[in-house]
């Protein structure tokens, strides 16, 4: 479960720390998004209030340096848009978001924590968005080293967990007199035609 931390006024619906949940403890089965309380390869789930005009934010910790996965989801698809410092960027027409880079603001000096707000500018249809979220810190260790875990991460998303049900099909017996067997029998009399043709 998340903490929830003071509000930044007239900006956040909800203000809430990111609580990662370790690799190994990854929830591999969907659940919908009307079960905030689930988190599917550990996302949660965060709401953008049309009428109001404000989203959930997240403070992300330990960020001073290091790159942050973050990976977003609308359900139903539609525009959502992140703010991180000074990065911003909406959803194409899928409804996802992915970045993995460093999000330091010119003033941010050592703090070492960044605060995601969820907001539209503009860019929403006229609705409340539902949307799926996760934060990833990298390990910090190299600039190059982190550039390869972004290459290497997992980028699935809730969805992907769905698992159709499989479904049998059966052949249906082509009885000679239809189309098919018409076809056959007119390009083996247009092959014998041009045998004759030939010769």
């Amino acid at each position: 479960m998340m903490a929830l931390i003071a509000s930044v006024s007239g900006v956040c619906l909800e203000s809430v720390g990111w609580v990662p949940v370790p690799s190994d403890q990854l929830d591999l089965t969907y659940s919908p998004i009307t079960e905030s309380d689930k988190r599917p390869l550990g996302f949660s789930v965060g709401q953008y209030i049309y009428n109001s005009d404000r989203g959930t934010c997240v403070t992300v910790q330990g960020t001073a340096g290091r790159r942050i996965e973050v990976q977003v989801q609308a359900e139903p698809a539609t525009t959502i848009c992140i703010k991180g410092n000074d990065v911003e960027t909406c959803s194409e027409a899928d409804g996802k978001i992915y970045m993995c880079q460093e999000f330091t603001a010119e003033n941010q000096g050592d703090q070492n924590s960044t605060m995601f707000e969820f907001q539209c500018n503009g860019e929403c249809a006229e609705a409340d968005v539902t949307f799926w979220f996760r934060f990833d810190v990298s390990p910090g260790i190299s600039s190059d080293d982190d550039e390869q875990w972004c290459w290497a991460r997992d980028q699935r998303y809730p969805t992907d967990l769905i698992v159709l049900p499989f479904v049998q099909t059966t052949e249906v017996p082509v009885k000679e007199n239809s189309a098919s067997s018409i076809t056959q029998h007119l390009a083996a009399l247009i092959a014998g035609i041009i045998t004759l043709y030939t010769l």
